[in-house]
């Protein structure tokens, strides 16, 4: 899909927001717009930061929006708003994602998602079980990042056991019973999109270190897609 027409128009609401930069996002799809997009962009007096993520300009996957640097804003095409919600979370700026498919400009509102993170983080701290969840795929196999959860939490007098899983689904989740919190070491974006499948507060890894202190000051979504082992071996 072209995406030339629903791109001017997103670079037009980012301009009437007073953004004069931004940083682009494609998904693989659309890799090779870039160079057309970064002509669009300069035509209508927008510089664009356009970085780079497995050799492709201006990549973004689910779970990696590195290549998300400069501007004061994003400007994502993508269908949906998966990608979008990922780089707002992770840029912390305001962020507006081009549908080439419904020929959409969607602004991207975090407020709700970061309600349910700071929530749940919330709940975590009061719970003294903790299932740490293993994914069997490669890829999401984090079994060193688990086992320093695990230690952390015992370290904290937390009951903490991991566990693998193939699939991560709320039956087998409801099955494991006797813990009152999980730490998600598998796709971060399973405690983002489907935080309502877990039956208890779902942190994900690179969150846990502020149930470890024991609070939410300084709180930064972008932990959500972390993975850091400091906070964890001290």
């Amino acid at each position: 899909m072209d995406p030339v027409l629903v791109f001017r128009r997103a670079l037009e609401e980012v301009l009437a927001e007073g953004h004069s930069e931004a940083a682009l996002g494609v998904t693989v799809q659309h890799a090779h717009w870039v160079g057309r997009l970064e002509e669009v962009a300069g035509e209508m007096g927008v510089r664009l930061h356009v970085g780079e993520l497995g050799g492709f300009k201006g990549l973004v996957v689910g779970c990696n929006y590195s290549s998300l640097s400069g501007g004061s804003a994003v400007v994502v095409v993508a269908g949906g708003v998966f990608h979008g919600l990922g780089a707002a979370l992770w840029t912390g700026k305001p962020t507006w994602v081009a549908d080439p498919y419904l020929r959409e400009v969607r602004r991207i509102d975090v407020k709700r998602f970061l309600a349910v993170r700071l929530e749940m983080l919330s709940r975590a701290m009061e719970a003294k079980s903790f299932a740490i969840l293993v994914s069997a795929k490669p890829g999401q196999r984090r079994l060193r990042v688990a086992e320093l959860a695990v230690e952390a939490l015992r370290r904290s007098g937390r009951k903490a056991l991991p566990v693998v899983l193939d699939e991560v689904t709320r039956e087998i989740l409801e099955n494991l019973t006797g813990f009152e919190a999980f730490v998600n070491t598998a796709c971060p974006r399973l405690a983002v999109d489907d935080a309502e499948m877990f039956p208890a507060p779902v942190v994900n890894a690179g969150e846990l270190k502020y149930v470890l202190r024991g609070s939410l000051e300084d709180y930064s979504p972008r932990d959500i897609f972390l993975f850091d082992f400091r906070e964890l071996e001290a």
